[in-house]
This record gives C-alpha cells, structure tokens and sequence, in this order.
C-alpha cells in the first residue's frame, strides 16, 4: 500500500511542478508516464491478484512517440512490434507548453516494421482519441491484425502542445531478448 501511495503523490507532485512552470513539460511528461506507468502496474497487481512480477513480466509498453511540442502533423517516431501481445492499447498524453490548441493522436499500423503505416480503421479500434485538453491522457484499445503499430500527431490549431503516446501491451507471451 505504501508504494501505491508513492505513486500517488509522484503524479500529483509532477503535475502540480508542472502547471506551476517549476518544471520544464518535456520533462514532466517524461516522469509523468513513468509514474503512471509504475501506478497502473501496481494497481493491476493488486486488483487481478497476481504477483507484481507476474505483471511486469506480461506486461510491455514501448514509446511510439516521444513527447514533443506539436506545431504541425507529426509523424510516428517508432513503429512497435505487437506480436506475442494478445492484448493492444495506445496511449497518448498532452501538456500545454504556451497556450491551449488542438492535437489529436491517430493510431496506425502495418504489416512489417519499415512499411508504409496507415490510419486504422474505427472498427478495429476500442474508443478514439479525442482533441487532447491541457494536461490530460487519453487510451484507445486495439482489436486490428497488423504485427505493427505507432501513433502520428494530427494537428489542428494553437501555439503549441506536448503530446507523446505509448503502446501497452499485455499478456505478452513472447518475452523480448536484451
């Protein structure tokens, strides 16, 4: 219980550094996703009870883009191999740096890593991304056949946001070699 709290007051101490300007976004982002990373990991270990090591052994997520301040579409940086993963979401986290605007994650996927990646088809999504609000994280389920992903930026308007997006994938049954 006591780490579970400490996750807790890491997010809201970021958070709190962050909307205060006390300390840098990109770097908030950063320790943001890997607080909410931490926390997610704890809460689902205590919630499907199962040993900490279980989820983290089941468990991957891999960044598919880095966080950085959008002012135009940005394309992916990563594409992710999902194979093995009988489990898919995307994951995507915003933080106004100068004012509020309109960004927008668009999951893609493909059927090799270096291939030419294409927006997924609403069907073969769980929800959508949604214009992301100042300070927010959106998830977005993925129930597509491709063996790769990635998340692009789609930009609509204002100064300039933070977004950055991750891919969580779970009940990985092929373990990734160092």
């Amino acid at each position: 219980m006591r780490l579970h709290n400490f996750f807790l007051v890491l997010i809201a101490t970021v958070v709190l550094t962050m909307v205060s300007g006390a300390l840098p976004v990109h770097l908030g982002m950063i320790l943001l996703l890997t607080a909410l990373v931490g926390w997610g990991m704890m809460t689902a270990a205590t919630t499907m009870n199962v040993t900490r090591g279980d989820v983290f052994a089941n468990t991957g997520f891999d960044i598919s883009l880095y966080p950085v301040a959008v002012t135009a579409d940005k394309a992916k940086d990563v594409g992710v191999d999902i194979r093995g993963s009988e489990s898919v979401a995307f994951v995507g986290i915003a933080g106004a740096i100068v004012a509020a605007g309109l960004v927008k994650l668009v999951p893609q996927e493909c059927d090799t890593l270096g291939g030419v990646y294409t927006d997924v088809a609403a069907a073969d999504l769980d929800g959508a991304f949604t214009d992301f609000a100042t300070n927010t994280m959106q998830k977005v389920g993925y129930k597509g056949t491709k063996d790769f992903v990635a998340l692009r930026a789609d930009y609509t308007s204002g100064t300039s946001v933070v977004v950055g997006g991750f891919v969580a994938r779970g009940n990985v049954n092929i373990r990734e070699v160092a």
